[in-house]
């Protein structure tokens, strides 16, 4: 048994708007950049893979069971927004 406390930043986003002067350059409308991240950090002092083992149960035997099932991907994700 140990202590399989947490906290996870599960997801985050930045965006940018670009500014009139590079919108009327362009001939669009509106103009924005993003970045997402996903299961980006995760504080814990659990020695397993994931701490969040009681969310996932596969059978009423497993019931907060540590299956050393893999971790949530990180996932980073780069967009443009534009607007004609």
């Amino acid at each position: 048994m140990e202590d399989a406390s947490f906290i996870r930043l599960r997801s985050l986003t930045l965006k940018y708007d670009f500014g009139k002067r590079m919108i009327n350059r362009l001939g669009v409308k509106t103009l924005g950049a993003y970045i997402t991240a996903e299961n980006l950090l995760t504080f814990t002092k659990y020695t397993g893979q994931d701490p969040d083992v009681g969310t996932r149960i596969t059978n009423a035997f497993s019931t907060l069971v540590d299956n050393s099932m893999t971790p949530p991907l990180k996932t980073i994700t780069l967009g443009i927004s534009v607007m004609f």
